[in-house]
């Protein structure tokens, strides 16, 4: 009877402390439910939209560039050099906020920041590959896989924020 009575006081004991850890461990725009971080900033929604809109914008930049427009194809030759940037300033951040999290340590975030990065290379050195071996030398073959790479870096950015890791 003792060990029942004991039982049934941990276990409301265990229900009350899981329920105060959803409410009382606020801190900054996150809160802790158990042992998972959860994000409740007001901007998330913003960064969502943000994302949500520069994925459309550079796969409708790739369809341009693939149905031959000279302008967009121009565009995309003279901005290489910041495609690029967005790349390595979004795959640093992806991995410097790793390090203050434990969350992010392990799971989905851990594996999807290790996916855009290997993801990345591969695609750049694909294309980089078929530019030097095709007799036309067009830079698309460049730049439409920097374009796929910043498409995988962000929904990186995004699986990261909404799990909690930024």
């Amino acid at each position: 009877m003792h060990a029942l009575y004991t039982r049934l006081i941990c276990k409301k004991l265990h229900t009350y402390w899981s329920e105060q850890a959803c409410r009382g461990k606020s801190l900054s725009s996150y809160f802790y439910c158990g042992d998972y971080q959860m994000n409740n900033s007001i901007s998330t929604p913003f960064v969502v939209i943000a994302a949500i809109i520069f994925i459309v914008l550079a796969i409708f930049t790739y369809i341009r560039s693939r149905q031959g427009d000279q302008r967009m194809i121009a565009t995309m030759n003279n901005l290489l050099l910041p495609l690029l940037s967005i790349i390595v300033i979004t795959i640093g951040s992806i991995f410097s906020f790793h390090a203050s999290s434990p969350t992010c340590g392990n799971g989905i975030p851990n594996i999807a920041r290790y996916i855009a990065v290997l993801g990345t290379i591969l695609l750049i050195v694909v294309g980089v590959i078929r530019y030097f071996l095709s007799q036309r030398r067009d830079r698309r073959l460049i730049t439409h896989p920097i374009l796929f790479s910043i498409i995988l870096v962000v929904v990186v950015f995004l699986i990261e924020n909404l799990s909690g890791c930024f």
